[in-house]
């Protein structure tokens, strides 16, 4: 069950990284697949994904896939969570695996809406609702649970409290959600860590031509 044996692992970490893997709809899957090499270098890494067998063994070379069901004992679990739905499965792995969150965006409505939908419990989503936002998150959660929230009114209401207070720590991609996050959990620790841009190998002129 241990994940890719770095080189030097002497002090090397066991973590296991839930995220969308290729050929999964997300940007967060390209992201992460890029990142596992890097990070497989320095620390005993598994990728955790919602379903193994639909993974590109091609895109993490050499690291361990399985399943949220079959995680291996860790140092830390990093989670990937962005409101899309690829992402219930890691936001679930959090709240029940405290770990490191990296927050690809500061509003979740629509990540919590959908996990409460598919367990068939809409009663999980009011209940965040209220927990983050009080009357005003019960009422909107109400309108959004009758269908009747429309797409903007929801995306004022972020609705990751428990997520953040249950993680041991928060990482955030841009500054306007590392200052949310300072005002709205001042105690919570918080690395600002701004996305990466991979542009090597760049194709020659020839390829490109040729990939078009």
């Amino acid at each position: 069950g241990r994940g890719h044996r770095p080189a030097h692992g002497v002090h090397s970490l066991r973590i296991a990284v839930w995220s969308p893997q290729p050929p999964a709809s997300s940007e967060m899957a390209d992201h992460t697949s890029q990142l596992l090499p890097a990070l497989a270098e320095h620390h005993d890494v598994v990728a955790v994904v919602e379903d193994p067998s639909s993974v590109d063994p091609a895109t993490v070379p050499g690291i361990p896939v399985v399943g949220g069901g079959s995680v291996p004992e860790t140092d830390l679990d990093v989670y990937q969570i962005a409101s899309s739905p690829g992402h219930v499965f890691a936001y679930r792995g959090a709240l029940a695996r405290p770990g490191v969150v990296v927050l690809h965006e500061w509003i979740l409505h629509d990540l919590v809406w959908r996990e409460a939908v598919e367990q068939g419990d809409v009663s999980r989503y009011l209940r965040e609702m209220r927990r983050s936002h009080g009357e005003a998150g019960t009422f909107v959660g109400r309108q959004v649970s009758r269908g009747l929230g429309g797409t903007i009114l929801p995306k004022l209401f972020a609705v990751n409290d428990r997520l953040v207070e249950v993680s041991l720590g928060v990482v955030t991609l841009t500054r306007e959600s590392g200052a949310r996050l300072k005002r709205r959990h001042p105690g919570t620790p918080h690395l600002h860590l701004p996305q990466h841009l991979a542009l090597a190998p760049l194709p020659t002129r020839a390829e490109a031509r040729h990939a078009l």
